[in-house]
């Protein structure tokens, strides 16, 4: 599964402020080649959760991130609270398919038009026929996962 690389020299003084905070605890295993540090959550670390959990997104640059965070928490939230995440997902997805949709109809229009190279808007074009089909998988995963949230409401 592809991740973001985070260096020792982010994580581990990462780990340290959770692990001052209270959120997390950390154990040293000694029994590897590597001294390994395990992190446990505590019960303020699942109370932290909750609370970002509870928070709503920003719609910056970050967003997407966010609800990734968010998506992968939903086990840990009551079932009102998953509807309600992924229902401000879907209107965050729909807010950019709808800017893909407008923009693709506008760069077609141009491509029908007098212009002579072609080129760079076909290449648009297709960058935007990508970036629309992401929001249209991300979307259908939405409405099966509201579909199967049902059943808990």
């Amino acid at each position: 599964m592809p991740r973001r690389n985070i260096s020792n020299g982010v994580m581990y003084p990462l780990l340290n402020k959770m692990a001052a905070a209270g959120y997390i605890t950390l154990a040293h295993e000694n029994d590897s080649p590597r001294a390994k540090k395990i992190a446990h959550i505590t019960d303020a670390g699942r109370d932290r959760l909750q609370d970002l959990m509870s928070q709503p997104i920003e719609m910056d640059a970050k967003r997407e991130s966010m609800f990734r965070f968010k998506l992968r928490g939903l086990g840990t939230v009551t079932p009102a609270e998953r509807a309600q995440i992924l229902a401000d997902y879907k209107a965050a997805v729909d807010t950019d398919r709808a800017s893909f949709d407008a923009t693709y109809h506008h760069l077609t229009d141009k491509l029908a038009s007098e212009i002579t190279d072609k080129t760079v808007l076909a290449w648009s074009l297709r960058s935007l026929e990508l970036s629309m089909s992401i929001c249209d998988t991300k979307l259908a995963w939405i409405t099966q996962c509201q579909e199967e949230l049902q059943g808990e409401l």
